[in-house]
């Protein structure tokens, strides 16, 4: 069951970050979801992305025509159909948010989550004339 919640997360921002190994056990799915708060803030305040705003066809050639690229926090804050209160909401946490710490944290747990896929991965075997070495990764 702990494995199943996981893999239906599909969401690609938390998996380019966590990787695809399969973390199935409650410690790792626990591990999994704490870099998820930094993560939507350091995607929403400091990543910029481009919007598709239209596509042109001419024959069989298509040109897709995007958007000035903006983090999703800009694009909020341009929108006039926003609130001013939400607007200086935004404005407020933007100040208070630091990018190295939020990098920090997220690069920590990967580092984490890595450990645990590497020890999961079996021994190597190495095959050299008629004998098999096992390798545990502390030898070369």
């Amino acid at each position: 069951m702990a494995g199943m919640e996981l893999t239906r997360e599909g969401n690609s921002v938390i998996r380019k970050f966590v990787g695809y190994d399969r973390h199935d056990t409650y410690a790792e799915i626990d591990l999994v979801k704490r870099p998820y708060k930094a993560l939507h803030l350091l995607v929403n305040w400091f990543l910029p992305s481009q919007k598709l705003l239209h596509m042109e066809r001419g024959g069989s050639h298509i040109t897709k025509v995007y958007d000035q690229a903006q983090t999703p926090c800009a694009r909020m804050l341009t929108r006039e159909d926003v609130s001013e209160e939400t607007k200086n909401k935004l404005r407020s946490i933007a100040t208070e948010l630091d990018l190295a710490s939020l990098y920090h944290e997220i690069l920590l747990c990967q580092e984490q989550l890595d450990e645990i896929a590497k020890r999961r991965q079996p021994p190597s075997i190495k095959k050299r004339g008629n004998y098999a070495y096992i390798l545990d990764g502390s030898t070369a």
